[in-house]
């Protein structure tokens, strides 16, 4: 008698199903219409929280919860890597999704008391440990090198176009509703973008440990590479978490911010895809050391925004600037991460995420310093500048490839054995 094993890929519509990565873009499309419900809410939500808690400065602890939960995030990826070759990406993404829920309702009832706002920090370093590493080594090893231009591209516009009108939405939720129904909306929607996951898989192994990120520092380029990935992540954070939250202190509501975000997106499509296709047919390196300027005075926008009108103008600036960076800044990542074949690909994506979290801590630290003693969080906007400028030295960022599993090294053992 024969027994067969059910795959729950088959669960997954075939259309999604064939494609690993068509499935991935369906579930990060669907994951990222859920969350952008709430994402440019989360330092607001947390803002309130801390005040209403009687916090000194709670614009201050806001910036210090995400430089706890970078910190955090960063030493449980080295452990999390671990996990890929026997769990898979496929376990290991479900368990993410399973935790990011978690993480909503422990933000949901951090109101209520203050411990929850601690298990929710933990809840959310996790998730994103055990998901971002095999994500990125699935991409690199998914999406083909002449193609990975306009992979990023469809992956960012897909995204982008399933979350484009959330923020809108989200805000007319909190406006209409509240915090209880828009947190029951998207912990729906997260269970359904655990579906096509299903129908994605893959296992490598790593050795893990700091050691290969160290070295990494030291190779050729290494440290210019570490401050790339670092101003990567400033900027990132300041979009993410800062901006959001100084709009809602210049007396924005709710559904004014979900508007100037969902505008922003909107504008972003059209240029995310060109350039998409863009970087498959030009000097990545080029379009990189040529954007980065750009993109950080577009910054300048935002520091002088006053009114709904100037940061809408501002939004429209920075979405018209930065796919130009981000794009051939994530596909020159994925190729050297494929390019790892005789050497361990892991510790490459390990070096990023640690060089994104550090730059991304000192900035909410020194930030949370700068707040504490100003009161001002405008001053924050004027760093993510230097950061794109930052991103420009990933050019001379040439790979570690440890010795004995080099093509070299390999190439002598076989004449050694022949």
């Amino acid at each position: 008698m024969t027994l067969h094993v059910f795959d729950p890929a088959f669960l997954v519509p075939s259309v999604i199903r064939r494609s690993p990565m068509r499935a991935v873009y369906a579930g990060e499309a669907i994951r990222h219409f859920g969350v952008g419900l709430f994402a440019i809410f989360e330092p607001v939500y947390l803002y309130i929280v801390f005040r209403d808690a009687h916090f000194v400065h709670p614009v201050a602890w806001v910036l210090l919860f995400y430089a706890a939960f970078y910190a955090l995030f960063g030493v449980l990826a080295v452990v999390a890597t671990r996990f890929i070759p026997r769990y898979g990406f496929r376990f290991l993404t479900l368990v993410s999704l399973l935790f990011f829920f978690l993480y909503f309702v422990a933000l949901f009832l951090a109101r209520e008391a203050l411990w929850w706002v601690l298990l929710a920090l933990v809840l959310l370093a996790i998730r994103a440990a055990l998901f971002w590493p095999p994500f990125h080594l699935f991409f690199a090893r998914s999406s083909q090198p002449k193609h990975r231009g306009a992979a990023l591209g469809n992956i960012a516009v897909l995204t982008a176009l399933a979350s484009a009108a959330s923020p809108a939405i989200g805000g007319t939720i909190l406006a209409e509703a509240g915090y209880p129904a828009l947190f029951f909306v998207v912990l729906v929607i997260l269970l359904l973008s655990a579906v096509p996951y299903l129908a994605v898989d893959i296992r490598e192994g790593h050795r893990g440990g700091f050691g290969p990120v160290l070295r990494e520092v030291r190779s050729h380029g290494g440290f210019r590479g570490a401050l790339a990935f670092a101003g990567q992540g400033i900027e990132d954070s300041a979009t993410a978490h800062v901006w959001p939250l100084f709009l809602f202190l210049l007396a924005l509501g709710y559904q004014e911010l979900g508007f100037l975000t969902t505008v922003a997106l909107l504008v972003s499509l059209a240029i995310t895809l060109f350039v998409g296709r863009l970087a498959d047919h030009r000097n990545r390196i080029q379009m990189l050391v040529l954007a980065a300027p750009l993109a950080g005075l577009a910054w300048i926008f935002r520091v002088a925004t006053l009114s709904s009108f100037t940061a809408l103008v501002a939004n429209v600036a920075t979405s018209i600037t930065r796919p130009f960076v981000l794009i051939p800044f994530n596909a020159l990542f994925y190729d050297r991460v494929s390019e790892a074949q005789a050497g361990e690909p892991m510790h490459l994506i390990l070096f990023r995420e640690l060089s994104l979290g550090v730059g991304r801590i000192v900035f909410f630290i020194g930030g949370a310093a700068v707040v504490w003693f100003t009161g001002d969080l405008r001053w924050l906007l004027l760093v993510p500048i230097l950061a794109m400028f930052a991103m420009a030295f990933l050019k001379s960022w040439a790979p570690f490839v440890p010795i004995e599993e080099s093509p070299e090294a390999n190439a002598k053992s076989g004449e050694m054995v022949g």
